[in-house]
């Protein structure tokens, strides 16, 4: 592996950073300006520039590439701001429905990080598709608006296209409100009301995840077993669809990150030990194997915990590591490539080659 790439993996580790191995990294590497762009491309740079802060080493880098890195810290910091503030709206909007809800990924992430390290650009809310015409209305009744943003303005979406988004996508064609917060023009909120890429309704694994939510910080979000499954399953769908290879959004550092940091939180014994039987309990073991074998390898995590997890829910038929499915054919695809080399290709797509026409 290029020495730049081990050292935008070193600097993601702001949890534990090794500062002698950062240090090494930085007297190797010349092309600072990639590392630059895997960094932000990865939406990392503010893990970057904590990470150098924390080590005391930001004076060992270019002022460029330092600024650059910055700039990002404090738009995280700013974001999260105005960010809190609109999932505060979102759930006074919602405090005292008759549907069951909770929030997902970035609701929870953006406090459990350090300040400023994981931002998001929208609210994500899990519920039953049964919910969805009495959110909708109330959504809407609170001025939010169904459509997308594009080119700077909020462009209604047609009849065609929410009917679309929720027979081909499991979520809702997003619900927007100009806001005009700081680094937030527009409040955000995708409806999901499936686990997968396949236009079905998980209704018993969504019902019984709902069953078990809880409120942190006054946010209705998972237990912390079903949240960190469904990152799992979150991860792997984008990872190995076809549209999301295409987009090179498939693989996004900042999502292994997600993982990483919840791992530390909370992985131990009894934990694993719950997991595993949740994972195999609802038959999700390629979904959590390959995200959190993923996020091992990147990380370099040791944790006899979950190396035990991993053993424990590792098919014994491991091709779906290197696999990429594409719905709209129905065809598969697979490559040969090592897991990291995979990570850093340029492009994943040219180093594909197609297997069956059914998904195995």
């Amino acid at each position: 592996m290029k020495k730049e790439n081990e050292l935008v993996l070193e600097l993601c580790k702001f949890i534990a950073p090794d500062r002698e191995k950062i240090q090494e990294l930085m007297d190797e590497v010349s092309d600072y300006p990639f590392v630059l762009g895997q960094l932000l491309f990865n939406r990392v740079g503010a893990a970057a520039y904590y990470t150098l802060r924390e080590c005391e080493l930001l004076g060992r880098v270019n002022r460029e590439f330092r600024n650059s890195l910055k700039a990002m810290y404090d738009i995280g910091v700013e974001k999260t701001e105005s960010f809190e503030k609109c999932l505060s709206t979102v759930s006074d909007i919602l405090d005292g429905v008759n549907f069951r809800y909770a929030f997902l990924k970035g609701a929870y992430l953006y406090s459990a990080y350090p300040k400023g390290l994981r931002t998001s650009n929208d609210i994500d809310i899990m519920l039953e598709r049964d919910s969805l015409n009495d959110i909708c209305e109330l959504l809407k009744r609170s001025g939010f608006i169904q459509g997308n943003i594009r080119n700077g303005r909020l462009v209604p979406a047609s009849r065609v296209e929410i009917i679309n988004s929720m027979i081909n996508r499991g979520e809702t064609v997003p619900f927007i409100k100009k806001v005009d917060l700081p680094k937030m023009e527009f409040c955000e909120i995708d409806l999901n009301f499936s686990l997968d890429y396949k236009p079905v309704q998980d209704s018993v694994i969504i019902s019984d995840f709902l069953d078990n939510s809880r409120l942190e910080n006054n946010v209705k979000i998972f237990s912390p077993i079903d949240f960190l499954i469904h990152l799992c399953i979150h991860l792997y769908k984008e990872a190995t669809i076809m549209s999301w290879v295409d987009m090179q959004r498939d693989l996004s550092l900042y999502k292994f990150c997600d993982i990483y940091l919840l791992t530390h939180k909370w992985m131990n014994e009894a934990f694993a030990a719950q997991l595993e039987q949740r994972v195999k309990r609802y038959g999700l073991e390629k979904e959590c194997c390959y995200a959190l074998h993923y996020t091992k390898l990147l990380f370099d995590i040791q944790d006899e915990a979950l190396d035990k997890l991993l053993a424990n829910i590792k098919p014994n038929n491991v091709s779906f590591l290197k696999e990429v499915f594409d719905p709209q054919s129905g065809k598969l695809y697979k490559h040969k490539k090592s897991l990291l080399d995979w990570f850093f290709s340029s492009d994943r797509k040219r180093h594909l080659y197609e297997v069956t026409n059914e998904k195995a």
